[in-house]
């Protein structure tokens, strides 16, 4: 799946625009969806201070990509369940935006 979504002529995930994808999940999910998410996004920013000194968005890009492998194979289940979240709504992001709707043959 990343090969497909890192090949050229997919636009990057950073390039697009995804103000209409979060007024819909701000609108459409239950009212302890985004608390849960902001907790989340805390958990995995604070998580390398202790050992590193540093949050997730300070640690190199393959510091990061090396935790967030850890936490793939992670024994318990609040990390993989974060990462796996985290994963799910990127790919809803992604696909919602309109371009890649047109490239895979969707209405915008």
């Amino acid at each position: 799946v990343m090969q497909v979504l890192l090949s050229i002529e997919n636009p990057i995930f950073s390039a697009l625009d995804h103000i209409v994808f979060w007024h819909a999940v701000e609108k459409t999910t239950a009212p302890t969806f985004l608390p849960g998410l902001r907790l989340m996004f805390w958990i995995l920013l604070l998580y390398p201070l202790p050992t590193s000194g540093r949050t997730f968005l300070n640690l190199s890009l393959m510091q990061q990509q090396e935790l967030l492998a850890a936490w793939e194979q992670h024994p318990g289940y609040l990390p993989r369940q974060i990462l796996a979240t985290f994963k799910i709504l990127a790919c809803f992001a992604y696909f919602d935006a309109p371009i890649v709707r047109v490239q895979r043959g969707a209405d915008p």
